[in-house]
Parts: structure tokens; sequence; C-alpha cells
């Protein structure tokens, strides 16, 4: 590709941009890797061991499953009592 004068390197921009604080960062491209991978893990741990709190496989996730048709073997079982979530996979 060759450049000129005139021509645009980038054709998106970001929707970062359209935030208040954007402009005031003064280094708007590093993001928190660190935080980013704890969020992550935790989520996965969470999931794998069914840690209470840090489970993100709750009865709205199930519902959206049954609602796109996806695993319809894993949706909720409502009992008398209690609503209980099969195990997943």
């Amino acid at each position: 590709m060759v450049e000129d004068g005139d021509s645009v390197c980038w054709k998106k921009k970001s929707i970062f941009f359209d935030l208040e604080y954007w402009k005031y960062l003064p280094v708007r491209h590093v993001l928190d890797v660190m935080h980013i991978e704890k969020n992550v893990c935790d989520s996965i741990i969470g999931t794998l061991l069914e840690i209470p709190g840090k489970n993100k496989d709750g009865i709205v996730a199930r519902l959206d499953l049954l609602n796109m048709g996806v695993k319809t073997d894993l949706q909720p079982e409502y009992g008398e009592r209690r609503t209980r979530l099969p195990p997943g996979p």
C-alpha cells in the first residue's frame, strides 16, 4: 500500500473515544492486563469448581440458553421449594 500525505491510516474510530474522560488519559492504549487476567481466571475457576458467588452459570444464563434454543437439557428444574440447575458437562 502506498501512503501519500492525504490518505488515512485508520478506518475506524474506537468507541472509547466517545467516553468523556478518554481525552484526559495520558496513555490510552494500555489495558490493565493484570486485572483482566484475574477476572478471566476467577470466572473460569469459579465455574469449574462451582464456587458460590464466583460462578457465572446461574438461572438467568440458563434461561438465556433456553431462549436461544441451545443446550435445552441444561434448563432449570423447578421444584416446590427451590430451583435446581443440572450440572453442566
